[in-house]
């Protein structure tokens, strides 16, 4: 009788185990990677906070 037991468990160990599959993976995490190249800009923030349309060399006025 206890043999019998433990060949259907373990019968269905082998049948249930494959068919749970593989844990699910973590997803890894977005990076936030800020863009500090401002080389073709043409708007910036000024101190007020408001947007202005900037030309050639007038962004060094603005922190980044």
């Amino acid at each position: 009788m206890l043999t019998t037991i433990l060949e259907v468990a373990g019968l269905l160990t082998v049948i249930i185990v494959p068919l749970a599959g593989p844990g699910k993976k973590k997803k890894k995490g977005n990076t936030l990677t800020i863009d500090t190249d401002v080389t073709h800009a043409h708007y910036a923030i000024n101190e007020e906070g408001e947007l202005v349309h900037i030309q050639g060399r007038e962004l060094s006025r603005y922190e980044l």
